[in-house]
């Protein structure tokens, strides 16, 4: 019989859970899952696994969602083996299931009703209408339902009003490749399943549908441009932990008056696997958290897209160029144009030709005070000799007995690959380094330090999510 730990505990926003009880040689793991219950959803904020051996033990687990109005649920489950879904408890193997509150450091025991109501009022937040035009011109009432590739969505995400639900066997390549071996028969006599319908080019692609329950426009066109400008803000907001964006095919427009529905297909481009987030509600916060950001702040929105672009990129040289772009520009936007000279961390003033002081008239100047002015970590690299070399952050560089470049070297290095591909139209890789800098750019360019991804999400996602 497994007994349910749940105690408080003297660090802030933060209980004691665990399992209690005798050891069952059926069950040598048992899984904890916390959920939070919030207005629209429940997530699950912890997760862990516990071997038979640890019964009895207190876990410390946070509750950053704390207050007076959450209600939390603890799910105790049994498992065969090692290894468990971290986002979801597995309701087949449940021993306990307990609603509770915390607020204040105090633990209230909920009976299933308290949880049961908040579900409920979950529901129709769910399923609330979303509007496409103001009310006094919004008469028509639609369902829409708009299916997407190119993103693994492994657990439904409701929102308000939408909710995000994945289609388990997903999008086959099989008609398309099918069509090809016909095409490649009859003009080239190639037949590319002679050795059977197998192979990486058949692998199906993740698939899932943004289904919007009750959408109040004032025509068919209005309601469409609504849901395909909401489609294509998620479609950035998932790219940011993903790489790449997820591609809307085909979408159902439904009349909820009529019945009458209707099929419009869309254009698309899918490069890749995805790799999906490791709590599928941190996709549904960062809907809910940017999506008024960037209906509201068109800086924001370019921002968000631009740096969208510089993480999809495929072509190196074009990537750098873009990562430099953003950089500079949101540098044009916070960074006034002055002759007075830039300055090193030890007061010394900076040259960028000899004779040449550097200032915020040129861009490698301007982008150079704007990382100075944000809060940029160091860059650090080992190497395999065992050496490290860092890269200064907006307050300097520690790397005590190892190598110190400045900030403003790597700033120059990576302007010259900018200069190289905006000029030539590619930075030439092959060409051998002449001095430190052209040194320091190759190893840039070839990934060495990540300094310039790490900037570039450094200043991008700070002003993203500035008023969030």
């Amino acid at each position: 019989m497994a007994n349910l730990i749940l105690e408080s505990s003297i660090k802030d926003k933060t209980i004691c859970v665990g399992v209690d009880g005798e050891v069952v040689p059926e069950i040598p793991f048992y899984t904890i899952h916390i959920s939070s219950l919030g207005r629209i959803r429940e997530d699950v904020i912890f997760s862990t696994i516990l071997s038979s051996s640890r019964l009895g033990e207190r876990i410390e687990a946070r509750l950053e969602r704390a207050d007076d109005d959450n209600i939390f649920c603890i799910y105790i489950c049994s498992e065969p083996k090692d290894e468990f879904f971290i986002s979801s408890p597995n309701h087949n193997g449940l021993v306990i299931k307990q609603f509770f509150s915390f607020a204040n450091g105090d633990i209230t025991l909920l009976e299933n009703s308290a949880g049961a109501e908040k579900i409920n009022n979950q529901a129709a937040s769910n399923s609330a209408p979303l509007y496409a035009d103001t009310r006094d011109i919004a008469k028509c009432n639609f369902q829409v339902v708009v299916f997407c590739a190119g993103a693994y969505i492994y657990n439904t995400l409701p929102l308000e009003g939408i909710t995000i639900k994945p289609i388990e066997k997903g999008l086959n390549n099989l008609p398309i490749l099918e069509a090809i071996d016909k095409y490649l028969l009859e003009n080239h006599t190639i037949n590319i399943f002679a050795n059977g319908k197998n192979g990486p080019w058949l692998e199906t692609q993740p698939t899932f549908a943004v289904h919007f329950n009750h959408v109040v426009s004032a025509s068919r066109e209005s309601a469409l441009a609504y849901t395909k400008r909401t489609i294509d803000y998620m479609r950035d907001i998932l790219a940011l932990d993903r790489g790449d964006r997820p591609y809307p095919f085909i979408t159902l427009l439904l009349d909820r008056d009529t019945l009458n529905w209707a099929l419009y297909p869309s254009t698309y481009d899918f490069r890749g696997n995805l790799l999906a987030p490791l709590f599928p509600h941190s996709n549904a916060d960062q809907i809910e958290r940017l999506r008024p950001v960037v209906e509201k702040n068109p800086f924001a929105r370019l921002v968000l897209s631009l740096y969208v672009q510089t993480i999809t990129e495929k072509d190196r040289s074009y990537k750098f160029f873009r990562q430099w772009s953003l950089l500079e520009m949101i540098a044009e936007k916070y960074i006034k144009t002055s002759s007075t000279p830039l300055k090193y961390k030890d007061g010394s003033i900076i040259y960028r030709e000899p004779g040449k002081e550097l200032t915020t008239k040129n861009n490698s100047g301007k982008v150079y005070s704007l990382l100075c002015s944000r809060s940029i970590a160091q860059s650090i690299q080992g190497f395999s000799d065992g050496t490290t070399v860092v890269i200064e952050g907006s307050d300097g560089g520690y790397n005590p007995g190892g190598k110190i470049i400045s900030l403003y070297l790597a700033v120059a290095a990576a302007y010259a690959v900018r200069n190289a591909v905006a000029h030539e139209g590619f930075y030439d890789n092959l060409a051998e380094p002449k001095n430190e800098k052209q040194e320091l750019s190759k190893m840039l360019y070839n990934g060495v330090y990540g300094f310039l991804e790490h900037w570039v999400a450094s200043v991008a996602l700070a002003e993203i999510y500035k008023d969030s």
